[in-house]
């Protein structure tokens, strides 16, 4: 597991690296630790690379608050814990997908009962991610959370969850990548999320509120893949 240590006060990072090695040794758990003294130098550095950050709330400059938001924009999956002893900033990092909120000082105990169920989360999740390559850098993305991806001449807009994101690559690309993930081609410019197909009218598909043309060519293949999805789940 590659855990992140994002922290200004250097007592509290050398307390929570002890604390990680006990975990490691007592659960036979690889884990991987980097630190980090401040939220902007972590965002510079971040490329997505890490299953877990223990994130303090309060340090000079950003804010923790603020770097899971920012860090939110480019990736869903990462798990976020908050490690801080401001007691008041509970609830909002829940908005922001927070795993947990522990509180300074940090009793192991607590810690590594919040560390075996992250290591549970992870073994069940079973996620694909996609490392898509956007204009300031690169983007993961959870597979789950995509409804579908349109072509636009030389670039592609990725209609998500979360929000639509311009990427950089072919819809052919995407495809291959995600021909064991339920996507399929509603017609040349677009490829589908099954999973997120609400209903089907004679010429046309529902996505999560957005309504795509169906080509003529693609319907019969593509009731039949869905068919076959709505079947199996």
């Amino acid at each position: 597991m590659k855990v992140a240590v994002v922290e200004d006060e250097a007592k509290y990072v050398e307390e929570l690296k002890q604390n990680l090695e006990r975990f490691q040794k007592e659960y036979m758990i690889p884990i991987e630790v980097s630190c980090f003294q401040s939220g902007d130098l972590f965002l510079r550095k971040y490329k997505s690379q890490y299953d877990l950050i223990l994130l303090d709330i309060q340090m000079a400059f950003i804010d923790g608050m603020q770097v899971a938001q920012d860090i939110r924009k480019i990736d869903s999956g990462v798990v976020i814990i908050f490690v801080t002893s401001a007691a008041q900033y509970a609830l909002q990092g829940y908005k922001v997908g927070a795993f947990d909120y522990i509180l300074k000082p940090v009793e192991y105990f607590v810690l590594s009962q919040s560390l075996l169920k992250v290591c549970q989360s992870l073994n069940n999740r079973q996620k694909r991610y996609l490392n898509l390559k956007i204009k300031s850098g690169r983007l993961r993305m959870d597979v789950d959370e995509i409804c579908y991806i349109e072509s636009k001449r030389h670039t592609m807009e990725v209609h998500a969850l979360s929000g639509i994101y311009e990427v950089y690559g072919t819809l052919r690309e995407l495809e291959e990548e995600l021909r064991d993930c339920h996507f399929v081609r509603g017609n040349i410019g677009y490829l589908i999320s099954l999973k997120h197909v609400t209903a089907v009218r004679e010429n046309a598909v529902v996505i999560n509120g957005d309504t795509l043309a169906l080509s003529r060519n693609r319907r019969e293949n593509f009731l039949n893949e869905l068919m076959e999805y709505w079947g199996n789940v």
